[in-house]
């Protein structure tokens, strides 16, 4: 991980072996693009706490953030197994399904409430119209959460 500017986090993948097994590489890019989809909610939530954006928006990022505090709770769990040597690439990958699936529902609910114009009942319709649309159980729960969450105010 490297932050060449302030806007673009940079993920990348590297073995020191001279045998890449193209399978693990496989597992890595799923775990990084869990990594990155946090990065962009992160920096989506944080766009969205400040006063103009109104109650509306700061109401819907203080629910993303919760759902991200609970991602980095989780990964401080993995941490503390890779401490102690218990964890390897295949077990990782079973460990993040469900929270990476969270956060892909949450990040394809952040691309069609991205407009910085979405404010107010105007996003409440956006996040409306995604939970309409909802692919499956997790998205269509998460929907729920945030509309009742940006609801509240």
């Amino acid at each position: 991980l490297s932050k060449p500017d302030s806007s673009r986090l940079v993920f990348r993948i590297e073995s020191d072996e001279s045998n890449k097994d193209l399978a693990d590489f496989d597992l890595a890019r799923r775990c990084v693009s869990t990594g990155e989809a946090y990065c962009r909610l992160r920096s989506f939530a944080a766009s969205r706490l400040r006063y103009e954006r109104g109650r509306v928006a700061h109401a819907l990022a203080a629910e993303i953030r919760r759902y991200l505090r609970e991602y980095l709770v989780f990964i401080a769990q993995l941490e503390s197994k890779k401490r102690q040597n218990k964890l390897r690439l295949q077990e990782l990958v079973y460990w993040l399904q469900r929270p990476a699936s969270s956060l892909k529902a949450l990040d394809k609910c952040r691309r069609s409430i991205a407009s910085p114009a979405l404010k107010g009942g105007a996003l409440l319709l956006a996040l409306l119209s995604f939970r309409e649309e909802a692919a499956d159980d997790e998205e269509l729960k998460i929907a729920n959460e945030l509309t009742k969450a940006a609801a509240e105010p």
